[in-house]
């Protein structure tokens, strides 16, 4: 009995508080990288402090979280060859807030800000 209640207490805790879970804030965040470079690597904040990699990717990329207001948004992209340009962008509710730009033999680009 006592562990249905606690498992009880927990669930509702959990869902009924944003932001606590992750993905679960109140901004919907897009990051994207495109260019005419063939392969990155990328770096992102995720919410709640975190960060992901991902390695050798093609550009046309993009990965969606629901971040909370204050949160670091960061995006980078480095170029994997000897020419291209890699484009990193931020979107916030489907509005284009941040961009950055670099050209050449791997280069970064990167764009950040707080909400």
């Amino acid at each position: 009995m006592n562990k249905i209640i606690v498992f009880i207490l927990a669930f509702l805790f959990f869902s009924l508080s944003p932001g606590i879970i992750y993905g679960q804030g109140e901004y919907h965040v897009e990051y994207e990288v495109t260019g005419s470079a063939e392969k990155v690597n990328i770096t992102i904040s995720t919410p709640g402090g975190g960060t992901e990699q991902f390695s050798n990717v093609r550009t046309r990329w993009h990965k969606d979280f629901y971040f909370d207001e204050g949160e670091f948004l960061y995006v980078a992209a480095q170029n994997l060859t000897k020419s291209g340009e890699v484009i990193v962008r931020i979107y916030v509710r489907s509005r284009q807030v941040r961009e950055g730009r670099s050209r050449g033999a791997f280069v970064i680009a990167t764009c950040s800000g707080r909400l």
